[in-house]
């Protein structure tokens, strides 16, 4: 039986094959619709939890600030490529890098 995905009913995406390149831009809406589309009806609050794991109170003021008002997000960008928030949002990097391959599809 396939893996159930975390972000909705159905089967879990299968992983990019290479990982998704660190220059890889995606638009704050882009982002937000993938999320949405696999479940997450409350980006913001939903990633405010994730955020939450973060120890120090300023680093996390400033990962809020990024979340809320950057434009553009590379897969780079730290809220998508620190281990120690992938592993809070209960993902993978491949699971990261499929959600990021489905969004780029989504409109800008």
């Amino acid at each position: 039986m396939p893996e159930e995905s975390r972000w909705g009913n159905g089967p879990a995406p299968e992983p990019y094959p290479d990982p998704v390149p660190s220059d890889f831009p995606l638009t704050r809406r882009q982002i937000r619709a993938a999320l949405i589309l696999n479940g997450i009806l409350d980006p913001d609050a939903w990633m405010q939890g994730v955020m939450a794991s973060i120890p120090d109170p300023v680093t996390r003021a400033l990962a809020l600030n990024d979340w809320a008002n950057a434009p553009v997000y590379d897969r780079g960008n730290p809220l998508f490529n620190d281990a120690s928030l992938i592993a809070a949002a209960g993902m993978t990097p491949a699971q990261v890098d499929a959600l990021w391959m489905a969004a780029k599809g989504l409109p800008e």
